[in-house]
């Protein structure tokens, strides 16, 4: 009942260069897309059939940014252009 809520009444804004790397490039409905965004401009990472698959993929990406020293977030959108999950190194 709580995520309900959160979900009805939270705002879930997409930052402004993850919508213009969207705009670019849009991805298919039923994709997920691994996006970078680091000390530079928002990349794409990958797109990925499966919700299961891009989250994973974000973890490794995050535990070698880590490894490597490297600060950014990794965040794997819906073919909305919403994020479903955001990691941090």
């Amino acid at each position: 009942m709580v995520v309900k809520f959160l979900k009805a009444y939270s705002k879930n804004e997409i930052p402004t260069d993850i919508q213009s790397l969207y705009a670019k490039i849009p991805l298919a409905r039923g994709q997920f897309r691994i996006v970078e965004r680091g000390s530079k401009q928002a990349q794409i990472l990958e797109d990925c059939p499966s919700h299961e698959e891009a989250v994973e993929k974000a973890y490794r990406a995050m535990r070698r940014a880590k490894e490597a020293g490297k600060k950014a977030s990794f965040l794997v959108l819906n073919h909305e252009g919403a994020a479903f999950d955001q990691v941090d190194s």
